[in-house]
């Protein structure tokens, strides 16, 4: 007959190797999903979709990804809108107080932090592409 304490520790050994095995089984399954080949989704905006849309238009996309830029400077981003369709993209800032976009995808470095600015049409709005700028402090003279 076994004592309560070695039952107590064969039962803990047991949770463990269960606890173990569960952690592992988890963390394969996180790796499998990364390997999907699908880019991942940040501050819970999707990633470019591939393909066409509905409407005919390609999916967009943004580049490059990601920016760092300085306080006070600048960036021309680029993106594969045809040229027909181009006055038909629609630029945001997430966080305004970080980074501003005009009209044409020039991006401004306003203050620290990190933006996410995106682009889409603006008769598709499920359409859309992303960026994420880096801003970090002036340069030292």
């Amino acid at each position: 007959m076994i004592s309560g304490f070695a039952a107590q520790k064969l039962s803990c050994g047991f949770h463990m190797r269960l606890h173990h095995s569960f952690i592992l089984a988890i963390g394969a399954g996180a790796l499998v999903a990364c390997g999907d080949g699908l880019p991942p989704t940040l501050a819970g905006l999707a990633p470019p979709a591939s393909g066409t849309h509905s409407d005919g238009t390609s999916a967009l996309l943004v580049t490059p990804n990601p920016v760092s830029l300085l306080v006070g400077g600048a960036y021309q981003l680029s993106m594969n809108a045809p040229l027909s369709l181009q006055n038909q993209v629609e630029w945001n800032s997430q966080q305004s107080t970080v980074a501003s976009i005009s009209p044409s995808g020039v991006v401004n470095a306003i203050g620290v932090g990190i933006a996410i600015l995106t682009a889409r049409y603006a008769f598709d709005t499920t359409n859309v592409a992303s960026t994420t700028i880096n801003v970090t402090g002036t340069a030292s003279p």
